[in-house]
């Protein structure tokens, strides 16, 4: 087993078990999916957006989509308008209820990592932030076909 095999596995289990437990890290992973995920996807859009952007912005099914639309908009956080021209297409859009709710969702995040950032001082922040930064980076060009980790 390679040094960055027990690494790798170091880390999963350092997080994983902490994504349930650990509230801030739960709010930060429902942003990456579900309701959370469409409505800060509408707030950073204008507000708007079709039901096929939020599904390739989600990459999730049509389905999923749809389910996620209905229970938002039964919370009344968004509203359907059919295309005038084309009564098959559909534009989603954010209510101001909805609007208020991922904002008030959005501040707890991020005064929960405040008040962490806090406690590690800047340039620890500084630096936990570039090399989030890196990992995301080169996850995305793993997940791409990148083979080669000398490039």
């Amino acid at each position: 087993m390679s040094d960055y095999t027990k690494l790798a596995e170091e880390y999963l289990q350092i997080i994983v078990p902490e994504f349930r437990k650990n509230a801030a890290l739960d709010r930060i992973q429902d942003y990456s999916r579900g309701e959370k995920f469409v409505l800060n996807s509408l707030r950073h859009s204008g507000g708007t957006a079709s039901p096929v952007t939020l599904s390739l912005r989600l990459n999730s099914s049509a389905a999923r989509i749809t389910a996620i639309i209905n229970r938002l908009e039964a919370k009344r956080f968004v509203t359907r308008k059919l295309d005038s021209i084309d009564k098959r297409k559909q534009q989603i859009i954010l209510t101001e209820a909805g609007s208020e709710w991922i904002k008030q969702e959005n501040l707890l995040v991020i005064a929960h990592s405040e008040q962490i950032f806090k406690v590690m001082g800047l340039a620890d922040t500084k630096k936990f932030i570039e090399l989030t930064e890196q990992y995301i980076e080169i996850s995305k060009k793993i997940n791409e076909g990148w083979q080669d980790i000398n490039d």
